[in-house]
């Protein structure tokens, strides 16, 4: 099974929130997902290769089947994500790894960046998400 992308929410810009997007059928999803756009359609982000789609966090539920739109956060949201074990420093950019966590993106690929500062290494950070900011942008066609 493939990872997922899981933020454990502590806030988000209410004003940023969209619920126009249809949920692909076999799609389940969480509150606290990273969901992407494919085929005009929400969908989990699901690889590291996914994070050129994301469009924001999921604040909504969905079934397996179901297809209706679900709120999805695409500005401020900050909360807690799954880090390589690691010192991670505020303002880092952090991007998607291949097992559901994330790691420092070298400068590339950047898809949140940490707002706690920790000093030695662990395995959850604080991080700012906005993907309105990030210019990831899709289109969903009529």
């Amino acid at each position: 099974m493939a990872s997922t992308y899981q933020v454990k929410v502590h806030w988000y810009d209410e004003r940023s929130v969209i619920s126009s997007i249809p949920v692909t059928s076999a799609t389940v999803v969480a509150v606290g997902d990273m969901v992407a756009v494919e085929s005009n359609a929400l969908t989990l982000v699901d690889a590291a290769a996914n994070d050129s789609v994301f469009c924001g966090i999921a604040l909504g539920i969905s079934a397996a089947g179901e297809t209706a739109a679900i709120p999805v956060a695409v500005g401020d949201v900050i909360g807690d994500v799954t880090v390589a074990s690691a010192a991670y420093r505020f303002g880092a950019g952090l991007t998607a790894s291949t097992d559901g966590s994330f790691a420092d993106d070298a400068g590339a690929n950047t898809i949140c960046f940490v707002i706690s500062d920790n000093t030695s290494a662990d395995t959850t950070a604080t991080v700012r998400f906005n993907a309105t900011e990030l210019k990831k942008y899709y289109a969903i066609s009529a």
